[in-house]
């Protein structure tokens, strides 16, 4: 075997590779713009050079799309909202080498509804997660006012001080799923307060049976 020869052909077959690659990128910008001209929104230019594009179809409403990783002549779109990224919304498929038109057609039957019905939700989601967490701080605060300053554990969901301990989930309404039963201490608000209290007076008791 010629071994200058076989060289040749990867180098050649890599610079066929790297070239189909970037035709079928640019094929997607191309399909992606067209679809956001079409859905009236907009391209954001930050991700042109990107595997994943994005247009705004609102300010809480986001689509993106990529090549599918596993069939490669389909574009992956989904819907995120960029306010609450956590929050799972739906996704379709689409033949890349079908008109941009008919792409456009198909997304808007099949998954811009549901991106803003979907993106609403997480919203709302989001706005009750914040909430729960401004009335949790607003809770710890209350029981240091009582016990003292809390510490908090490495990962940041226990307070706890000599005698005390309370996990963030049993606060404000915590879900008590099963994998959290065990941790769940006290799920009266009037309770844990008459706890920390009895816990601050011991605090207070012990030092003094020490020194008598």
């Amino acid at each position: 075997m010629n071994t200058g020869t076989t060289s040749i052909n990867y180098e050649a077959e890599r610079r066929a590779r790297e070239a189909r690659e970037e035709r079928q990128a640019a094929m997607l910008r191309i399909k992606v713009r067209g679809v956001a001209r079409l859905l009236s929104g907009r391209f954001i230019d930050e991700d042109a050079n990107r595997s994943c594009h994005t247009i705004e179809l609102a300010p809480t409403v986001h689509l993106w799309a990529r090549r599918d990783w596993q069939k490669k002549d389909m574009i992956h779109w989904g819907a995120r909202c960029p306010l609450a990224p956590n929050h799972s919304a739906p996704s379709v498929c689409t033949a890349i080498d079908r008109p941009v038109a008919a792409i456009a057609a198909d997304l808007r039957r099949r998954l811009v509804g549901a991106a803003h019905a979907a993106c609403k939700v997480a919203m709302e989601n989001a706005a009750q997660a914040r909430d729960r967490e401004h009335a949790r701080n607003a809770q710890i605060a209350e029981l240091e006012q009582v016990l003292g300053p809390l510490k908090q554990s490495h990962d940041h969901q226990s307070h706890y001080t000599d005698g005390f301990s309370i996990h963030r989930s049993d606060l404000a309404g915590g879900g008590y799923r099963g994998e959290y039963r065990a941790e769940v201490r006290v799920r009266s608000w009037h309770c844990l307060l008459m706890i920390a209290r009895l816990v601050a007076e011991d605090a207070r008791v012990a030092p003094k049976e020490t020194q008598e």
